[in-house]
C-alpha cells in the first residue's frame, strides 16, 4: 500500500511539471542603438493584437531573456523595461511557448505585429508620449508563412529580404 502510495505521488509530480519551452521568438539588433520589442500577441499578454495596431495603455513586458539568447527559468513580470532592451548586434528572446501553434492560437488573426522602440526615445519622452504620439521605430505585421521565413528570428532595422514584408513605416523610409 505504502509503495502504492509513493507511486502515485511520483507520477503526479512528473505529471504536473512543466515542460520546458520548444518555441522561441527572438529579435536581432543589427543597429547601433538599444532597442526594445513588444509582441502584440493577444492571449494572456496583451488585449492588444493585430488588426489593433494601438499602443497598449500600458507596456506589458515579460523578463525573458538575457542578450546572448539564453532564457530565464519562466515568466518573470517586471515593471521596469530596463531588463527588456536589446543591446546594440546582438540577439534576444522575446517570448516563448511550449511549441509553434501557441503562438498561432494566441494571435487573434494570423498577422503577429510587433513593436520596435528606441530606449533614448522611451527615456527621453516616456512611454505615455511614445504611445500618444506613436514614436515607434517601426511595427512589423508579419503572416505567419513570413514568421516562417524568417525562423522566428525579427531583425532591426529591416533587412532588404523584408522589403515586400508588411511594416510601419513602410520599407522604403530604411534604404539609405
Amino acid at each position: 500500500m505504502k509503495k502504492s502510495i509513493i507511486c502515485l505521488y511520483w507520477i503526479a509530480m512528473l505529471v504536473s511539471c512543466e515542460s520546458d519551452p520548444d518555441m522561441f521568438l527572438y529579435v536581432q539588433n543589427f543597429s547601433g542603438e538599444t532597442i526594445l520589442a513588444y509582441p502584440a500577441i493577444g492571449g494572456g499578454c496583451t488585449p492588444y493584437a493585430h488588426p489593433d495596431t494601438i499602443l497598449p495603455e500600458k507596456l506589458i513586458l515579460w523578463s525573458l531573456g538575457t542578450n546572448d539568447g539564453t532564457i530565464h527559468p519562466g515568466y518573470n513580470k517586471i515593471d521596469s523595461v530596463t531588463s527588456m532592451y536589446i543591446l546594440p548586434y546582438t540577439k534576444k528572446v522575446i517570448w516563448y511557448g511550449d511549441n509553434e501553434n501557441q503562438v498561432y492560437d494566441d494571435l487573434r488573426h494570423d498577422t503577429l505585429s510587433l513593436f520596435i522602440f528606441s530606449r533614448d526615445t522611451l527615456q527621453c519622452y516616456g512611454y505615455d508620449n511614445v504611445r500618444d504620439n506613436y514614436r515607434i521605430l517601426v511595427r512589423y505585421d508579419l503572416s505567419i508563412d513570413e514568421c516562417k521565413q524568417l525562423n522566428y528570428v525579427f531583425p532591426y532595422p529591416p533587412q532588404p529580404f523584408m522589403r515586400n514584408m508588411k511594416m510601419y513605416p513602410p520599407y522604403s523610409r530604411f534604404i539609405q
